[in-house]
């Protein structure tokens, strides 16, 4: 079985995406927590690729990382 390698995270990607859908939503400083939230989840998770978490709707972000601590 070949073990595929994981994508290097890329912050400024997810925060273009973030300014750019949730611009009207979030100030700079609440965008640059989603991201490392997001982050974070990536580096602990299997995945390969963070454009799961990237496109995911703040609120799920908000459930993986409440679930991620209190499974801890």
């Amino acid at each position: 079985m070949t073990k595929v390698k994981k994508v290097k995270f890329d912050r400024n990607e997810v925060y273009n995406h973030y300014i750019q859908n949730f611009s009207d939503e979030l100030d700079n400083d609440e965008i640059n927590d989603y991201i490392d939230k997001i982050e974070f989840l990536y580096d602990e998770n299997n995945d390969e690729d963070f454009n799961f978490l990237k496109n995911q709707d703040l609120l799920e972000i908000d459930d993986m990382w409440s679930n991620y601590w209190d499974n801890k």
